[in-house]
């Protein structure tokens, strides 16, 4: 196992393997020690550390889209909780307040997929449809969550 340029050109002139000792030989060309296993090991230490990077980004870019849309939801539930408690008290389901809100969202996400899907083709369709699917969600279940938050922070009188 070779450790470093210098201890392996010190290991090649003690056999008598150097470009000196080789020319001395008769044997003409040049002998070059060079890190070729270590290059690949700083790429393939470079790519893991895009895929961290990577990653993480996605992890935020995640986190921060969770987070706009919950402010986004209770901005709206906290607007309309003057229109939403009566509702909920004269009995409407949590899922027809939101109705109207949640559709306009949700149509415009399936038509912003639509768009990525046209422009970019992706080859793993499925990680879109992962993503859409949690981006759905998340609006469907913020929106329900700052209702329920708004209906009772109204009947306790602190909104």
């Amino acid at each position: 196992m070779f450790t470093g340029v210098t201890a392996t050109k010190h290991l090649l002139e003690r056999h008598s393997l150097d470009a000196q000792s080789l020319r001395n030989r008769g044997i003409k060309g040049e002998l070059e020690v060079v890190y070729i296993a270590e290059e690949g090991i700083l790429h393939a230490q470079f790519a893991a550390y895009l895929v961290w990077l990577q990653f993480l980004s996605l992890l935020v870019l995640a986190v921060a889209f969770s987070v706009a849309t919950a402010i986004r939801a209770l901005i709206t539930a906290t607007l309309q909780a003057k229109r939403d408690f009566p509702l909920r008290l004269a009995g409407q389901s949590w899922m027809r307040i939101l109705q109207s809100r949640v559709i306009k969202e949700l149509l415009a996400g399936i038509i912003l997929v639509m768009i990525v899907v046209a422009l970019q083709k992706p080859d793993a369709i499925g990680v879109l449809l992962m993503t859409t699917a949690y981006g759905l969600l998340l609006v469907l279940l913020s929106h329900l969550f700052a209702v329920q938050w708004c209906f009772h922070g109204v009947s306790k009188r602190r909104i």
